[in-house]
């Protein structure tokens, strides 16, 4: 009898917990809401409670890239993409170079294979190979033409 009546002293404090923390979460929320209104930016909690909450800098956008950093401009005739090692590569005749695209997309299709061994190779009597060529991944020459390799 007496386990019960414990028991049931315990319920009810539960439940008095349980009904004042329901009743005080209710009275917090309207004036929670009118605060959250009046708030400019929305924050959504992270699901671990003991990360920190660090603000990041508010930058403006990048207006331009310095030039140590941007791409080099490769001009030339551009034909189309060929399978490279690691994907896509475009074919680009450079300028002074006589050769059409149908004739460099053969040999590119042949060596494209070959490019990652990463040695020179003669591929349809083109010499093609690693380029020193900022943005050229490999090129292949024959003569006075040229023509060669860039990633996407």
């Amino acid at each position: 009898m007496r386990n019960m009546a414990r028991s049931l002293v315990t319920a009810s404090i539960g439940a008095a917990a349980v009904m004042s923390v329901v009743a005080g979460c209710s009275s917090s929320s309207s004036s929670s809401s009118a605060d959250s209104s009046s708030s400019a930016a929305v924050v959504t909690p992270s699901s671990n409670s003991n990360a920190p909450v660090v603000g990041g800098p508010n930058l403006p956008a990048a207006t331009s890239v310095p030039s140590d950093k941007a791409e080099p401009t490769i001009s030339g005739k551009k034909c189309g993409q060929t399978r490279g090692p690691d994907g896509a590569l475009q074919v680009v005749i450079f300028p002074g170079s006589h050769v059409g695209c149908s004739d460099a997309m053969a040999v590119a299709g042949a060596f494209g294979p070959l490019m990652s061994q990463g040695t020179d190779q003669k591929v349809k009597g083109w010499d093609c190979g690693p380029s020193q060529i900022a943005g050229v991944l490999a090129k292949c020459t024959k003569g006075s033409d040229t023509f060669g390799f860039l990633t996407q």
